[in-house]
């Protein structure tokens, strides 16, 4: 019977979840994946929060690259009652979350930050999945967004 407890007991410890530090969320920003265009995407960050004006940059940024989820442990409230705010407020979370991925696309692309590093901010899971959006919500590739920008800074600069 003492057996069957203990092996209870440490197979209760293995189901708790892991966090990835000692507080209770998140961290942000993830070290490792710290850029010179961070800088870009917390200005485009702050833009769109403050047009809504429901969440601080800290819970915005959560939202954006870890869910809705994480702002609600941040914040101590369920999911429902951020969206319910937000609804309130005429914008949907969703809607947000989509322009705000969005507009750091366009911004990260012209300040060639690696498509791996926009890809772990936004919260894809993986690259593959951002290289999908990107094609789906501005029907063209990275790479063709990317060669675009060249060519009109290589305009820019002839015609000076």
């Amino acid at each position: 019977m003492r057996q069957r407890d203990q092996l209870a007991e440490t197979q209760s410890q293995r189901r708790r979840p892991r966090r990835l530090c000692d507080s209770p969320t998140r961290s942000l920003p993830d070290p490792r994946f710290r850029h010179p265009g961070y800088d870009e995407l917390r200005g485009v960050v702050r833009a769109v929060s403050s047009d809504a004006g429901l969440l601080a940059e800290d819970d915005a940024l959560a939202l954006v690259a870890h869910g809705l989820r994480e702002v609600a442990l941040r914040k101590a409230v369920s999911e429902r009652t951020i969206r319910r705010r937000f609804d309130a407020a005429g914008t949907p979370v969703h809607v947000v979350v989509h322009r705000v991925r969005i507009e750091v696309t366009r911004s990260a692309l012209v300040a060639s930050v690696p498509t791996t590093v926009i890809a772990r901010w936004l919260g894809f899971t993986n690259p593959e999945a951002y290289r999908r959006f990107v094609r789906r919500e501005m029907g063209v590739s990275i790479r063709e967004m990317r060669a675009r920008v060249r060519e009109s800074a290589i305009f820019v600069v002839a015609r000076r």
